[in-house]
């Protein structure tokens, strides 16, 4: 036996306190939003449903199927920055924005260089 016979999977369980917490934490220690793909990396088996009552997600360029962003409620998305296609579009900062982040990380350390 087994198998369910095709019944539709139960919706997912709200998520609790303590998570949305340590989510809006993590974002707000990355400027309130990133990737959606390097948060679920962080926050494993979590749903995009779960997540849309409490956060706010982002579709690249309106492509469902691509890349997503998600982002504190109130909290404009970061630009997609890892793009290949093309130089990067200028950016019209006026007075008083602060000035961009550096996001990424040191994979190889070369010591000769320095």
């Amino acid at each position: 036996g087994g198998g369910g016979g095709g019944a539709a999977a139960p919706p997912p369980v709200p998520l609790d306190a303590d998570a949305v917490d340590a989510m809006t934490r993590f974002l707000e220690e990355r400027g309130g939003g990133m990737d959606f793909g390097k948060f679920s990396r962080e926050f494993k088996a979590v749903k995009k449903s779960q997540l849309e009552e409490h956060f706010t997600l982002t579709a690249e360029d309106g492509d469902k199927g691509g890349r997503w962003t998600i982002t504190l409620p109130g909290v404009d998305p970061p630009p997609f920055e890892e793009r290949d296609d093309g130089p990067p579009e200028p950016r019209d900062q006026g007075p008083g924005t602060p000035l961009g982040r550096l996001i990424g990380k040191i994979c190889v350390w070369d010591q000769g260089k320095g």
